[in-house]
């Protein structure tokens, strides 16, 4: 091989790695994030599963403590993680380990409690910090009722701040 085919081959080499290389780490920080909302979703099903049954709101502190830029494998109804009663009443429990961090927010707390019109009832948070720089992203589902029939509405918004930090 001479100089000038080697430089060819490293030349292609280079234009290769220039092309793909954006888009695979574009890929991989979208598999990242995509966490978050997967997650969000299922809080909101479970939430509508529970409240008609129980019509209470409950609350669960934040899991885990901290959000992590690798994943952590947390197993949320474990008696040992903090608000392991309401992830289990939500039946959430990630099927893999999991970077963010999650909440549940009542906004009014309770059994058998009326919601005013418009009014939010309760909030599910992840609070992710992707590239361990101290500077989080947060993801939020907010749902209502519906006051006529009591039903749980999901607002259909997906509020994120910072998406990639």
């Amino acid at each position: 091989m001479t100089l000038v085919e080697a430089a060819i081959v490293i030349s292609l080499v280079g234009i290769l790695l220039a092309v793909f290389l954006p888009t695979f780490v574009r890929n991989l920080r979208a598999s990242k994030i995509g966490e978050a909302p997967a997650h969000l979703q299922s809080l909101v099903e479970g939430f509508a599963r529970y409240y008609p049954e129980n019509e209470c709101v409950p609350a669960a502190a934040a899991t885990p403590d901290a959000p992590s830029d690798e994943p952590n494998p947390i197993v949320f109804q474990d008696p040992e993680t903090p608000g392991f009663e309401t992830w289990a009443a939500l039946g959430f429990e990630p099927d893999r380990p999991v970077r963010y961090r999650y909440e549940v927010i009542p906004h009014i707390e309770g059994c058998g409690v009326r919601v005013p019109p418009g009014q939010v009832l309760i909030t599910f948070r992840a609070v992710g910090d992707l590239d361990a720089d101290g500077h989080q992203s947060a993801f939020e589902r907010e749902l209502t009722l519906d006051e006529a029939t009591g039903r749980v509405i999901d607002r259909g918004l997906l509020y994120v701040r910072d998406r990639v930090e």
